[in-house]
């Protein structure tokens, strides 16, 4: 390896380690503005509006002012769904074909589910399960800028990031929809009485076909990516062969 690939390798390591720094500060900003919402300023406020407040038990207590969070966990959805349709709209810009349709797939499932969360107030939890596959997103999005900052798909930092966003998308699209779909039925056939398991199923149904809608097109993408975590692999190989040497 020569002097300038050894720098390009330190410059581009330093900007992944930014990168990085950069989403693990706004998980501790996340962590932090919780609790402020639900052990300060939740508090503060219902004691200035609402005088029974003080005479809440310790578990009412920390259910009202989860309910703060709860409100906020609802305007991050809206924000999702917002997100989801502009750039729905404006990926018609820049893709085209089969890549372009099942985006608009995704994205309308996506709306779709979040806004029948949000309308009937019922299994936002797995809603906010279902978020944790977009633990895959900021790999995918460090691939990009590291494409676009002219590494080619052979480049060793291209390859982790690949190898991160395959790895990080099979674990939590593909695998864990299996654990996934036992905790929905074993939640609606366990915990019910058959006049609630009835309302649940019912209820659920437009959730189940949505889900496995997106499952499908998660087993479509997750074997496309597979192939990109071999090739990456190889080139990972590749590169250590070249520094033994």
């Amino acid at each position: 390896m020569n002097t300038t690939d050894k720098l390009d390798d330190r410059i581009m390591h330093r900007s992944i380690s930014n990168e990085t720094s950069f989403y693990l500060w706004w998980i501790l900003i996340g962590i932090f503005s919780s609790f402020l919402i639900t052990e300060l300023i939740s508090p503060a406020l219902s004691r200035i509006y609402c005088k029974s407040y003080e005479s809440i038990s310790r578990k009412q207590y920390l259910e009202w002012n989860a309910s703060y969070s709860d409100f906020l966990s609802n305007v991050g959805m809206c924000i999702s769904c917002g997100y989801m349709i502009y750039d729905s709209l404006t990926m018609i810009m820049y893709l085209k074909g089969a890549s372009l349709w099942t985006y608009i797939i995704h994205h309308s499932i996506v709306i779709w589910g979040s806004s029948a969360f949000l309308s009937n107030e019922i299994g936002k939890y797995y809603a906010y399960l279902k978020y944790l596959t977009e633990l895959s997103t900021p790999f995918i999005n460090l691939r990009w800028f590291l494409r676009t900052c002219g590494y080619s798909s052979h480049h060793k930092y291209v390859a982790i990031a690949t190898s991160l966003f395959a790895v990080t998308f099979i674990l939590t699209r593909n695998i864990c929809a299996v654990p996934f779909w036992y905790l929905v039925s074993y939640n609606i056939h366990h915990h019910t009485s058959e006049a609630q398991r009835i309302f649940l199923i019912d209820a659920f149904k437009i959730y189940f076909i949505l889900g496995i809608i997106l499952d499908i097109l998660n087993l479509f993408w997750g074997a496309i990516i597979c192939s990109m975590l071999w090739q990456s692999i190889k080139v990972l190989k590749n590169s250590q062969c070249v520094e033994s040497e």
